[in-house]
């Protein structure tokens, strides 16, 4: 896994959320920054693939919505230093579900898989 800003200010204010829910702290807490849905796979999701190997660069990360022709990553070919990365490119629209860590990717790894906002269903 990988650990960032983002996902240590989520955790920290989740954490204080749960330990005021439970009586164990009196200190003031912040309202989530997302809310909670689930998701239905029956309307399908799409997977980006590497169609060179390299190391993946990703530009999106959990959550983020992308769109056609938006850049969603670089792959650098460590074997020809200088050289320009090449840029995987959304061809579809929807909400970034998962990716793969910043890694040395081979040829078919599976780099995203994004969700069609379709998918989304209420809370009930």
């Amino acid at each position: 896994g990988q650990l960032n800003h983002r996902y240590t200010r989520l955790f920290h204010a989740s954490l204080l959320r749960m330990l005021k829910a439970v009586g164990c702290y009196n200190g003031t807490v912040t309202e989530p920054e997302f809310t909670t849905c689930y998701l239905s796979m029956d309307n399908g999701y799409q997977q980006v693939f590497a169609r060179n190997p390299g190391l993946f660069e990703p530009l999106v990360t959990l959550g983020d919505d992308v769109a056609i022709g938006d850049v969603l990553a670089y792959l650098h070919d460590p074997a020809t230093p200088g050289s320009e990365p090449e840029a995987i490119i959304a061809t579809f629209s929807g909400r970034v579900l998962c990716y793969r860590v910043l890694a040395q990717t081979q040829r078919g790894d599976c780099l995203f898989e994004i969700v069609d906002a379709e998918a989304y269903l209420p809370l009930t």
